[in-house]
């Protein structure tokens, strides 16, 4: 049984609420919900009305993990329904509040009671005071609204079985700090805990480098549910934030000030960082924004104006950090089910909380994301980040539709919190490719020479092991060779060796430090080479006897050789000792696919280019499949790729995918590269970056590299490899060694693998 090692972590589900748009109520409701669940603070809210862009935009950004509607309008019911259709599982409306025969309600996440009962246990029952404060003020007061937004305040309207208002009071020793109406807001609220601030309890938020650093004020108009929502979703994305009512400015001056102080404390340790934010709506007007901040903030406290309104969200590309507990490793064991296929169970970690009778039904959620994909080879647990596959990948990886979802491309599953283990099923490369394909409406299915390619990658162990075909001499000698041909291990090695006549130079000499298998000295023989080929299957060893009643030749294998044998052509029997006189005698030929007449339907120049790819690429993301045949009559697609490759770059979650043409000597023409330009167009149409990949053996012609400019004048950039990009063990060591300087040589995406192409053959 193999093992491998998961890198996992618990977190809060991160809810999205959905508010009717410019509804003030349903944000004040919204935020009320969030302040008796644990990571309530980062949870966003989605305003849903006309403006469809701003909705969908604040789902994605916030990678949340369901919606959640405040009041049942079927505005909001369409809205979440349109989701709930294969993006995010649905677990009904009851996720939040769940009802039970005697009316009463309870929480189906994790809420705060987690957190009281933490602390009780751990500090607050043995000491006298505490650092938490529940702020009280007047319905009546003019800054209600925004009160219950800044500090967080318990819902009333439902009948919960567990008392939150009263167990934040007793259970946390909090102190009740009393707000007068018109009065400033008590400087003590700025270095206390507040009801929505515990909600950040015990998580951490890795943020984007783009977006650390924001920690400042929001000033804005508190009557204006804009402002409300943005200045709450600035803070949902992980920004220290307080807000500044520009009409009622003068109440929070103290408390705002000594904000800042703390803000001062915690950046003094990063130059980079100091200084303080300020957040607002352009509409507000620059000059009420510098009279509204000079209260608090001299000139060169100033750090940066962010402008922010519904366009801000619509192209932001900068994701939220998630709120996370503690992250952990975990071993798992690898079994091979009845399919043959893998699957991965593990113990789950003990929660950085304690289990009880309330609890143990509420659900949190579980990222885990393998550390190496070595123990099931061909299989992946590292899913492109497209949401609308969530639903196919929970009914791959789980066989439940609902339990399992992305999470900035790692798969995110939704437990209880009673939950002790799970068991996990990888997907097959191909089959995920295969749905990429069929998401963008293209049928794609493994063609001939992709079942080929597949056998003979599969036949050399794993792709890394097909590192031999890079030597020259060993495809010359592939190619020489027909299925029938007996060769002998001198004129092998002679071959492999691959001397030219004139310059009496052999290629071999190029590939004398390659690694194919362990051994004691640096270099590399022809010899070994051989052994390796043999020891593949990829040659078979045997007799080439005489019969002496026919005096034809014929091919004898070891296995069947003994000391009389049967002439295959007439049948007679004789003794063969009196036909071995020594060691040359013993006769070599191409075995199982290898010893095919079909030149193995091209697949070397292809595992060429995938090994290239793979050491190139983000290797814990690498997925690939050999040749496709791809059909779509309506967008009048009807060909082949010799591979498809997908490659996720971690850096902006786009999903990126290499197809194209591999060939050895054969010309690349109009027709390979026009149809492969309307896959490419049909991907990209579905949000996939393609880029086109032509391959071969040797030089391409002059007629090929006019076909590749033509391409770049459409602005579409070829990555392009030939014997001087396939051969060495590192791509791009033939122009280091030639001090060819290249734009990118230590590239490690598709774009800067193009970029030298263009570099190296187009201009």
């Amino acid at each position: 049984m193999a093992s491998t090692t998961l890198t996992v972590s618990y977190r809060p589900l991160r809810i999205g609420f959905c508010v009717n748009e410019n509804n003030i109520n349903e944000i004040i409701l919204a935020a009320q919900i969030n302040t008796i669940l644990w990571g309530g603070i980062y949870n966003p809210i989605i305003p849903v009305g006309s403006n469809k862009r701003l909705s969908s935009a604040l789902v994605k950004l916030f990678n949340v993990d369901f919606l959640y509607a405040v009041n049942e309008t079927e505005n909001l019911k369409q809205f979440i329904e349109k989701y709930e259709k294969g993006e995010l599982p649905n677990l009904f409306h009851a996720l939040i509040f769940q009802q039970d025969q005697r009316n009463y309600v309870r929480n189906g996440v994790l809420d705060i009671s987690n957190i009281i009962d933490r602390y009780w246990d751990k500090e607050i029952n043995s000491s006298r005071t505490s650092d938490f404060v529940l702020p009280k003020w007047e319905q009546t007061d003019p800054l209600d609204r925004l009160f219950n937004l800044e500090f967080g305040s318990f819902p009333s309207q439902y009948n919960s079985i567990y008392k939150y208002e009263e167990a934040y009071k007793i259970g946390l020793k909090a102190r009740i700090v009393k707000i007068a109406p018109t009065a400033q807001i008590p400087v003590k609220l700025a270095h206390k805990t507040v009801p929505i601030v515990m909600t950040t309890d015990n998580l951490e938020v890795i943020l984007n480098m783009r977006v650390v650093g924001r920690d400042g004020i929001f000033i804005g108009d508190h009557t204006k549910a804009s402002d409300l929502m943005n200045y709450w979703n600035v803070r949902a994305s992980g920004t220290h934030l307080s807000f500044v009512p520009v009409q009622y400015t003068e109440r929070v001056v103290p408390y705002v000030k000594d904000y800042f102080e703390d803000i001062k404390q915690h950046t003094q340790n990063s130059p980079f960082y100091q200084g303080a934010n300020i957040w607002y709506d352009p509409s507000l007007g620059e000059e009420i924004v510098k009279t509204v901040s000079a209260n608090f903030l001299a000139q060169n406290e100033v750090r940066t104006h962010h402008r922010i309104n519904s366009l801000t969200w619509e192209v932001q590309s900068d994701k939220p950090g998630i709120p996370t507990f503690e992250n952990l490793s975990v071993l798992a064991s690898v079994d091979k089910e009845s399919s043959n296929s893998p699957s991965i169970s593990f113990q789950l970690p003990q929660k950085p909380f304690n289990k009880n009778t309330y609890n143990n039904r509420q659900l949190l959620a579980f990222d885990f994301d393998p550390i190496t994909q070595f123990e099931y080879i061909g299989y992946t647990l590292k899913l492109p980040d497209l949401t609308d596959l969530n639903e196919w990948y929970s009914r791959k990886i789980t066989f439940n539709p609902d339990s399992l979802r992305l999470t900035n491309g790692k798969p995110t599953l939704i437990i209880q919190v009673h939950d002790q283990t799970e068991k996990v099923f990888p997907i097959r490369n191909q089959e995920l490719i295969l749905k990429l394909f069929e998401r963008s409406g293209i049928t794609a299915k493994s063609s001939q020479a992709g079942h080929i390619t597949q056998r003979l990658i599969e036949q050399m162990g794993k792709l890394d092991n097909c590192r031999v075909f890079k030597i020259t001499g060993v495809r010359k000698l592939m190619d020489q060779l027909s299925a029938n041909t007996l060769t002998t291990r001198g004129n092998a090695t002679r071959v492999i060796w691959d001397e030219d006549p004139v310059t009496h130079q052999s290629s071999f000499t190029k590939h004398e430090r390659l690694f194919i298998q362990q051994r004691t000295q640096p270099n590399l023989t022809t010899s070994e080479v051989f052994d390796f080929l043999i020891e593949k299957n990829v040659f078979r060893v045997g007799l080439e006897p005489t019969c002496p009643n026919c005096n034809l030749s014929f091919w004898l294998a070891i296995k069947d050789a003994r000391d009389e044998v049967q002439c295959e052509y007439c049948g007679y029997t004789f003794k063969i000792a009196m036909q071995l006189r020594g060691i040359s005698d013993w006769k070599f030929r191409r075995s199982g696919l290898f010893g095919k007449d079909n030149n193995q339907e091209g697949a070397l120049p292809v595992i060429l280019t995938l090994m290239q790819l793979e050491r190139r690429s983000s290797w814990d993301r690498f997925a690939f499949s050999t040749a496709l045949k791809l059909d779509s009559t309506t967008l009048g697609i009807d060909c082949e790729t010799d591979f498809a490759v997908i490659d996720s770059n971690s850096h902006n979650d786009q999903v990126n995918m290499a197809i194209g043409e591999c060939k050895t000597r054969d010309e690349i023409t109009d027709e390979d590269i026009h149809n492969l330009t309307l896959v490419k167009n049909a991907l990209e149409a579905k949000g996939i970056k393609v880029h086109l990949l032509f391959a071969k053996a040797v030089a391409f012609t002059g007629a090929e590299i006019q076909r590749f400019k033509a391409l770049r004048a459409k602005n579409i950039y070829p990555i392009l490899f030939t014997d001087h990009d396939l051969e060495p063990d590192e791509l791009y060591n033939y122009y280091r060694e030639n001090r060819i300087t290249l734009p990118a040589p230590y590239s490690s995406d598709f774009d800067s693998l193009a970029a030298n192409s263009a570099h190296i053959y187009l201009q």
